[in-house]
């Protein structure tokens, strides 16, 4: 009977525990929702004091069948970070003007922005059949089925916007990209040329077309790294293209050169030191490699190649004791690496 009375009372225990958990529970939960939903009005209630929103709205109150002051106070939503508000305002623009394709391209660049593809998309498909002949609408359709590997769908729609507009460098694009993807790259990279070709200015259609360029080793892809320079002088990805392209086709000379360029721009590029390294041990200066090794882990610490090349240089100098231990922490960052196990072998 003993037992059974405690036992009672035990269960009475858990079961008030139980509801005092639960209750803390909620009322964390409810604390949690309370402190966001603060936070969202707090950013609205920030954003409906820009100057620029004040204004809109005022005009808006004056003139509430116009969508362009939707339209426009959208964008400064955009802007300031509140796409609730934003997407809001391109919806009440389409009720009031369905025919205007930005209307649509805006509100689904508020979905892409938050990575929701599908709803963009079906807006955008829905547009599509609202304005059949808009290329505006076909072209960022393109580009969203790309984004979702849909590359019929994506090449379809965009090789319907180049028919209609041969000069339409952003369709060009997006084809280039989809074959690309598709290992077709002399589609792709006549698609890019044509890019350039309607826009000179392109810098990302010559990155692209440079890199395929640079992989079967074609001249031109120097010549494409050079005009994406010219487009952007700070730019580390087109210098660092070029640089590796100049080293891999025996031009080392020029490769460091370029190399040098990189690191007035960016010192803590740590392929770049890298690189720079491996020239200067393949001509077997071993010390100056070994401080550009040193310069590739000092800004990339879990370099594992980079330590591995680093105790080379030092095993080559007589640095036994100091190949070791590169050695061991290449493997620590990269376990895998199989000349590095050879190397530790070897020295110990």
């Amino acid at each position: 009977m003993i037992i059974t009375k405690v036992s009672k009372a035990y269960r009475v225990v858990l079961l008030l525990m139980f509801v005092f958990i639960f209750a803390c529970r909620n009322d964390k939960n409810a604390s949690t929702l309370q402190k966001q939903e603060q936070a969202n009005t707090s950013e609205t209630g920030m954003a409906n004091n820009i100057p620029q929103v004040k204004q809109l709205t005022a005009q808006i109150a004056a003139d509430s069948a116009n969508a362009d002051l939707y339209f426009l106070r959208g964008n400064v939503y955009l802007q300031a970070n509140t796409p609730e508000l934003a997407s809001a305002d391109f919806y009440r623009a389409l009720a009031l003007d369905s025919l205007n394709s930005a209307y649509y391209l805006a509100a689904a660049d508020v979905f892409f922005m938050q990575k929701d593809l599908p709803t963009a998309i079906k807006l955008l498909e829905k547009a599509q059949q609202t304005l059949p002949d808009s290329v505006n609408i076909k072209t960022e359709l393109g580009k969203y089925y790309y984004y979702i590997q849909d590359y019929d769908k994506s090449v379809n729609a965009l090789n319907t916007v180049t028919g209609r507009q041969p000069q339409n460098a952003d369709a060009w694009f997006w084809l280039g990209m989809n074959y690309r993807d598709k290992k077709e790259n002399a589609k792709a990279i006549a698609s890019f040329t044509r890019a350039v070709q309607a826009d000179a200015s392109f810098y990302n259609a010559y990155m692209v077309m440079a890199n395929l360029q640079a992989q079967n080793k074609d001249s031109k892809a120097l010549d494409n790294y050079s005009k994406a320079i010219a487009l952007d002088t700070a730019s580390v990805e087109a210098r660092y293209g070029r640089a590796l392209f100049l080293q891999n086709t025996g031009k080392t000379k020029e490769a460091l050169d370029e190399y040098r360029q990189i690191v007035l721009i960016d010192p803590q590029h740590a392929d770049t030191h890298y690189n720079v390294g491996y020239i200067y041990f393949n001509n077997k200066d071993y010390e100056t490699a070994l401080k550009s090794f040193t310069m590739a882990v000092g800004t990339s610490p879990t370099f594992a190649k980079a330590y591995y090349m680093r105790g080379l240089c030092a095993e080559k100098l007589g640095k036994t004791a100091n190949a070791r231990t590169d050695y061991e922490s290449a493997l620590k960052f990269d376990p895998q690496l199989t000349l590095a196990k050879e190397a530790l072998t070897r020295v110990q």
